[in-house]
């Protein structure tokens, strides 16, 4: 905690003394941009047309990042700095953003629906912050599946920070940050000690990245935040080997679906696990054990499962919203392949792919 506090003037956020200023933060490499404006284009099309955008990239992208994405109330800023490990740059951008609210999106995670009311739900305003429990908590037995060790009492950051262990949802499950919704005027200091943690080495031997060191950090400095409920597990179910192979986490806020975490799925991940199997929808089911020992995945008595059929897949909206923004990244792709190229250059090899999935999904 020494080191972090001595850490915390390496990185100077925006003042934020203005009026409050909210809207989505995205971030990712060179490489990757084209999933982002998938999700711009998405939200510009209908899903959020009026919520502000910053998308953050290094100096060396910006100028590809102002070229591709021309969209309304979009705008493309850049950091030097570079972080210790390649899960430091979720902080950076947030730190680096000029929105004093903000919802994070990973560059996989689709929103089914405008998540801007989250702002102004009731449990935002009172603690500033949301964040989102993961499939993994301390029930899980460590012989049989290595995750759910971030949430057991015994994992040793729960007392190098101080953190007094309660059987409750916050500190029995992990979290998962593919998502999240941060009031920084209000939780700079967390922000900030979970980037330190994020990037020290003896930390990281005993967390995953940024996975949990918001969660973290919000316990130890004992700032509010509300924990959503957890996903639900959508993918095919193989009935030779009984093998569960999972396509997308949709998470939700109050039993209604906001978002379609694909888990850095390639695009059309929807319409290829059609391919595979029968799709089932798994969601665990609460009970008081869970709620003071955590859930976990590995044990399939939890869920409450539902078959999706053909017919039912293909007027699934969520499935819909999937396939839009899988044809709209193709789409970012040749836009940045002509930008590059200074003209229209062949389309790469995963439009062909993906136009025959498209057929053989079709009813």
């Amino acid at each position: 905690l020494e080191r972090f506090l001595a850490r915390q003037t390496m990185v100077s956020p925006p003042e934020h003394e203005g009026p409050a200023t909210r809207g989505l933060v995205l971030t990712a490499p060179k490489a990757k941009l084209h999933f982002l404006y998938a999700t711009v284009k998405l939200l510009r099309q209908g899903v959020a047309p009026n919520l502000a955008v910053e998308i953050i990239v290094d100096a060396g992208s910006l100028s590809a990042c102002r070229k591709l994405f021309t969209f309304e109330r979009t705008t493309c800023l850049a950091t030097s700095i570079v972080p210790q490990t390649r899960f430091g740059y979720k902080h950076l951008a947030l730190l680096t953003s000029t929105f004093s609210e903000v919802l994070w999106l990973d560059w996989d995670d689709i929103p089914v629906k405008d998540p801007s009311y989250l702002f102004d739900t009731p449990e935002y305003k009172a603690t500033g912050a949301i964040l989102w429990p993961d499939l993994w908590g301390a029930s899980c037995d460590s012989k049989v599946v290595s995750n759910g060790y971030v949430a057991r009492p015994g994992n040793a950051l729960y007392w190098a920070l101080g953190i007094d262990y309660q059987r409750a949802p916050k500190f029995v499950q992990e979290a998962e940050l593919g998502q999240l919704v941060v009031n920084k005027r209000r939780h700079l200091e967390p922000l900030l000690l979970s980037q330190f943690l994020t990037e020290h080495g003896v930390a990281q031997m005993f967390a995953y990245g940024d996975k949990d060191t918001f969660r973290l950090s919000f316990l130890a400095l004992q700032h509010a935040f509300h924990f959503s409920e957890i996903a639900g597990m959508m993918g095919s179910f193989n009935s030779t080997d009984l093998h569960f192979t999972r396509c997308y986490l949709l998470h939700y806020w109050k039993g209604s679906p906001i978002f379609l975490h694909g888990k850095k799925a390639a695009v059309h991940r929807f319409r290829r696990c059609n391919l595979l199997d029968q799709l089932w929808m798994l969601k665990f089911r609460e009970t008081e054990a869970s709620r003071t020992q955590g859930h976990c995945a590995a044990q399939a008595d939890e869920f409450d499962t539902t078959p999706l059929d053909d017919v039912h897949l293909t007027r699934w909206p969520y499935a819909k919203i999937e396939i839009m923004w899988g044809d709209y990244a193709v789409e970012g792709i040749e836009r940045m392949q002509t930008l590059e190229k200074g003209k229209r250059a062949d389309k790469p090899h995963v439009v062909t792919v993906v136009k025959e999935h498209a057929r053989r999904a079709k009813p």
